[in-house]
């Protein structure tokens, strides 16, 4: 129950942060970028959320070894996927973020196979999401 309830909440959080645009005003740093470019960083994040619906998946299941497999598809190794041309493109505080979502993936990945519970995975998933509603609120696509 504990880890539905939690999806619903991420899922409204992550809905609710991809659209901060009010009266049609922007206050977050616009990364200008092609068409291309906004393709791929708009793929990798629909990957990252796939992640976190695997992660809730496994948790309810109990399922640590699948909860290390959707973690760590997510983790740094999706870092080394990213063209080096469009990485010279973004900011280094887009950079810095993005970073740490596949840092925090990453501890998932090793927390599930360490031994760790349900409730510290939970507590890494919530810390996944601010990290999410974070980069959202901060930055945009132009």
């Amino acid at each position: 129950m504990i880890v539905r309830a939690f999806l619903f909440a991420a899922l409204a959080l992550f809905t609710l942060s991809s659209t901060s645009l009010t009266a049609g005003t922007e206050d977050r740093t616009l990364l200008a970028l092609n068409t291309a470019e906004k393709a791929k960083v708009r793929s990798e994040m629909r990957e990252l959320l796939v992640s976190v619906s695997e992660i809730i998946a496994a948790l309810d299941k109990k399922n640590m070894a699948e909860v290390e497999a959707a973690a760590r598809k997510s983790g740094m190794v999706m870092v080394g996927q990213v063209e080096v041309s469009l990485k010279e493109r973004l900011t280094p505080e887009f950079m810095k973020l993005g970073k740490s979502v596949h840092v925090g993936f990453d501890a998932i990945a090793d927390a599930a196979k360490t031994g760790g519970s349900q409730e510290d995975i939970i507590g890494l998933l919530a810390e996944q999401t601010n990290r999410c509603t974070t980069c959202h609120s901060a930055f945009g696509l132009q």
